[in-house]
């Protein structure tokens, strides 16, 4: 390896140790170019190539991960739907202008529209009006901008009962509160995964019970992309 000659006293570096050096180092520098461009999008985000351009989204919905409660952004444009078939695709591009951007096969088959018209939250309520076969959640970031790590809703939410209660008074708080339990999870003594409708009933949800002081933890259970696509 040649070793770059300062000559303090003239302040020269020698030339052509400078030639060899600028020989040896563009070619790495050319492949980290190439391998920075050639890297995917971040894990939970969509590439930008799906976005007209990356908004500053407002509207502004709290959940609570333990005792901590974290905010998340709705996406008004984008929804995700939870095993699409072509059925439900043809029903989704014709009837709701929508316009396929992303899919994630290997997760349950979820699909991600973008919506020419109308509003996310409008739009799953509509279907679910008319009865639309498909389950559907609006998107959420974890941040203000498209460009964030994104999450949805596809049903069900995480409960954590009080330790102290016995099974009786477990299935007396279900029926009086009109849910049903969909699995036993196994954290802690009483935690449950209770079901509930897709989207943002779910997070309501969540968040009614949280907040009634009635149970030590409820948060909804979301769906985010996996690190590997």
């Amino acid at each position: 390896m040649q070793v770059i000659a300062i000559n303090l006293a003239w302040g020269e570096v020698e030339m052509k140790h400078l030639r060899a050096l600028r020989d040896c180092c563009l070619p790495i520098i050319f492949f980290m170019t190439i391998a920075t461009a050639c890297a995917g999008p971040s894990a939970g985000t969509l590439n930008n190539k799906s976005y007209k351009s990356i908004a500053t989204l407002q509207q502004q919905y709290v959940w609570y991960d333990g005792d901590e409660a974290r905010t998340v952004w709705l996406n008004p444009s984008l929804i995700a739907e939870f095993e699409s078939s072509d059925a439900t695709a043809s029903v989704m591009r014709q009837r709701y202008n929508g316009r396929d951007v992303a899919a994630f096969p290997a997760q349950g088959s979820v699909r991600f529209w973008r919506l020419e018209s109308g509003n996310s939250l409008n739009v799953t309520q509509q279907a679910k009006s008319e009865q639309y076969a498909g389950r559907l959640s609006p998107v959420f970031h974890d941040s203000s901008t498209e460009g964030g790590p994104l999450r949805a809703l596809p049903g069900g939410l995480i409960v954590t009962l009080d330790p102290s209660w016995e099974k009786p008074q477990i299935d007396n708080w279900l029926i009086r509160k009109g849910l049903e339990v969909e699995r036993r999870l196994p954290i802690g003594a009483h935690t449950y995964l209770l079901r509930t409708a897709p989207g943002i009933e779910a997070l309501e949800l969540a968040n009614q019970l949280r907040e009634s002081g009635e149970v030590v933890n409820a948060t909804p259970n979301w769906w985010k992309p996996s690190s590997r696509r």
